[in-house]
C-alpha cells in the first residue's frame, strides 16, 4: 500500500498558492483539465500516477502535460510516432489557464486578477 503523501490542508494550500502570486504576480496561476483527461491516463494499464510536466506553447504561453506513470515512476506513452494525437498517446495537454479561467471564490486564487 503507497503512503498518501499529497493531502494537505486547505490553510497550507492557500499559502503555498499565494506564496507563488507574490513571487510572479504576471504569471499563469492554474490550470484546469477536464475530467476525461484523467480518466485517459488513469485507464491505461499498469497506470500508478500521473506526472505532470510545465510546459510553454510556442507563442511563449504557460501551459502543463501530463503523462501517466507505471509503479517505478516511468512515463507511459503510447505511440511516439503520432503527431496528431488520435492514437492514444498517453499524454494530455489544452488546459483551461488561469486567467482568464480562474474560480474567484477559491482560496487559493486569491484576488481575481482584472477583468474577471
Amino acid at each position: 500500500m503507497t503512503n498518501d503523501r499529497h493531502t494537505i490542508s486547505v490553510l497550507d494550500a492557500a499559502a503555498l498558492t499565494a506564496r507563488w502570486r507574490k513571487s510572479h504576480p504576471d504569471a499563469m496561476r492554474a490550470a484546469r483539465f477536464d475530467r476525461i483527461a484523467f480518466d485517459r491516463l488513469l485507464s491505461r494499464p499498469g497506470v500508478a500516477g500521473v506526472r505532470i510536466y510545465l510546459a510553454m506553447q510556442s507563442g511563449g504561453e504557460w501551459t502543463y502535460v501530463m503523462v501517466a506513470t507505471d509503479g517505478n515512476g516511468k512515463d507511459i506513452l503510447g505511440d511516439v510516432g503520432d503527431v496528431t494525437g488520435t492514437a492514444g498517446t498517453g499524454v494530455e495537454e489544452q488546459a483551461y489557464r488561469c486567467p482568464p479561467y480562474c474560480d474567484c471564490s477559491s482560496p487559493l486564487n486569491g484576488d481575481c486578477p482584472p477583468d474577471e
